[in-house]
């Protein structure tokens, strides 16, 4: 009979606590009633979830019996004793090195419990999107309105800017509206160009904003705050049909952004409006025109 520090022992006993180590991720010590081909017949065909579990229970096997059999061969042929510890540690190594190769990541793990951990690490997705102004509808002018508020509260204003079917601008305004949030700057925008729009005959038109939250109030998905129920009780007698007013990433309203920071960055209480191509003065004094046809790459998050 095996005594309990043999060899014999160790290979068929203790190899079971070889392999548990990392299918549990911790070291597992003592001896299991189990037998070792079932657990590990049973282990191999086990099909996890994440692609890091699938990796690295997929190799994990072949080099557990190739160290358990490099164990064996030193104590056969040299008499050297292997120990539990100095086995799992030599597959830690093999293993950790064929996942870093796989996923090009260097993982700097000590022990399996770390390693089996690291599996447990959701990889962040992303998609991407080609994101620019572009029509709500053929044939329809859109009206592309936003607010800012220099530390909200604080200093805000307001712009927006008309464009008709093919993208060209019909006119654009900037506006200051004093102290307040960013959501009331946002509610103002929308009724100073809706208001400018009916003053020049414009009375259908498609709206975009890049306030969430506006969107959801102007739909009634969202409770209205009573410092701008005025304001937006004024949006739904001019808006025939809510829908028309949708969402529109922050880098597709470029234009209403930098009209809006222009006149929140020289107070006063003028509207300004711009004829021409878009241009507008800045806060040193400068004729600029933005590219607001430009497209931007937009990266989501996919949880």
């Amino acid at each position: 009979m095996a005594s309990p520090d043999s060899f014999e022992n160790f290979l068929f006993h203790d190899a079971v606590a070889v392999g548990k180590t990392a299918f549990d991720g911790c070291l597992v010590e003592g001896r299991r009633p189990i037998g070792l081909q079932a657990w590990l017949t049973a282990w191999w065909l086990l099909s996890p979830r994440s692609e890091k579990r699938r990796v690295l229970f997929s190799v994990l096997p072949s080099f557990t019996w190739r160290h358990i059999w490099k164990a064996r061969n030193k104590a056969h042929y040299e008499g050297v004793q292997m120990c539990v510890a100095r086995v799992c540690h030599d597959i830690l190594v093999d293993v950790q090195g064929v996942v870093e190769a796989r996923f090009n990541q260097r993982l700097g793990v000590q022990t399996f419990h770390q390693l089996f951990e690291w599996t447990q690490h959701l990889t962040p997705h992303y998609s991407f999107l080609l994101v620019g102004w572009k029509v709500t509808e053929a044939g329809m002018l859109t009206l592309n309105t936003d607010g800012c508020s220099k530390g909200n509260p604080g200093v805000s204003g307001g712009g927006g800017i008309l464009c008709d079917a093919v993208g060209f601008p019909c006119f654009a305004f900037s506006a200051y509206f004093g102290v307040g949030s960013s959501l009331h700057a946002e509610v103002l925008a929308l009724v100073t160009g809706l208001c400018l729009c009916l003053l020049r005959g414009f009375t259908n038109v498609n709206i975009q904003v890049d306030s969430l939250v506006l969107v959801g109030i102007l739909h009634r998905q969202l409770q209205c705050p009573w410092v701008v129920r005025r304001e937006v009780d004024q949006i739904w007698g001019m808006v025939a049909d809510v829908t028309r007013v949708t969402h529109c990433y922050r880098e597709a309203n470029r234009v209403a952004n930098r009209l809006a920071n222009v006149r929140a960055s020289v107070p006063n209480q003028n509207v300004s409006i711009y004829d021409q191509y878009v241009e507008y003065v800045d806060s040193k004094g400068r004729i600029l025109k933005d590219q607001w046809m430009l497209k931007y790459i937009y990266a989501l998050l996919i949880k």
